[in-house]
């Protein structure tokens, strides 16, 4: 019996991996354009590209949520930066 249900285990393992490998990628694309944009001004867009990434994705969540309040500071947004960091991060 535990033959049989190492290899469905093992599969799972590997497609989960790769799930997983792939929303790290796309959450880190998102941070490098979210980055990009910045560098050009375009703190809207940016705030856009940050949004995209969860709040599973650990330390690329946070750095998100910290690039999207220097976004709206950028913006003299500064009561919308506090009350979205504190959102998300209570």
């Amino acid at each position: 019996m535990i033959v049989r249900t190492f290899p469905v285990a093992a599969i799972i393992l590997a497609v989960t991996s790769v799930v997983v490998n792939a929303q790290t990628t796309e959450f880190q694309s998102a941070l490098k354009r979210g980055d990009a944009l910045v560098a050009q001004e375009k703190y809207r867009a940016a705030i856009d590209e940050y949004s995209k990434v969860t709040s599973g994705a650990g330390d690329l969540y946070a750095r998100a949520i910290y690039n999207t309040g220097v976004c709206y500071y950028e913006l003299w947004q500064t009561e919308d930066a506090i009350v979205f960091t504190n959102a998300r991060l209570s």
